[in-house]
């Protein structure tokens, strides 16, 4: 692996779903999800390995940045996955993927990247360090296999980074 994407699922409406886990996203959470997908097609970021959580959200999410379903790989136990999980599903990536999506959710996405940049842009670092909200993407070089403190951060795209009214 040579570049992991690590993407919070967009914003999510209000608990009025029968389950947490079939909440779907606001019209908000749509728009920023599409920009974001802009913002990965611009920079020739297409991933060649989706993981996904099952929820709705993440679903959602994934089809509004211009990914199918059937390109993902949907995990009942993304769902709300801590970070060692997620790190421990990355490691079964076959090696000769490049470039890696997970979408999932916080707090697992938000520690997985924190605990997995050792070194990066150091206004992005301090950015992490603030928070990851939802449709926040980190991306990182892992240049093998991801463990902790071994990736350089070299981007981090809050929703606010691609809101055309700011």
């Amino acid at each position: 692996m040579e570049t992991l994407l690590l993407l919070r699922h967009a914003k999510a409406g209000d608990k009025d779903a029968a389950s947490d886990h079939d909440r779907p996203l606001t019209d908000a959470g749509l728009g920023a999800a599409r920009r974001l997908g802009e913002w990965l097609r611009e920079r020739c970021l297409r991933p060649d390995h989706v993981l996904c959580s099952s929820s709705r959200r993440t679903r959602e999410t994934l089809e509004a940045l211009g990914l199918s379903e059937g390109a993902a790989e949907l995990e009942r136990d993304l769902y709300l996955a801590s970070a060692g999980a997620l790190l421990d599903r990355l490691g079964e990536v076959p090696d000769d993927r490049r470039t890696v999506l997970l979408v999932g959710h916080n707090p697992g996405i938000a520690d997985l990247a924190e605990w997995l940049t050792g070194e990066g842009d150091e206004r992005a670092r301090k950015r992490l360090r603030k928070g990851f909200p939802p449709a926040a993407l980190a991306q990182l070089a892992i240049g093998g296999a991801p463990r902790p403190a071994a990736g350089r951060l070299d981007a981090l795209v809050k929703p606010k980074d691609l809101d055309p009214e700011r």
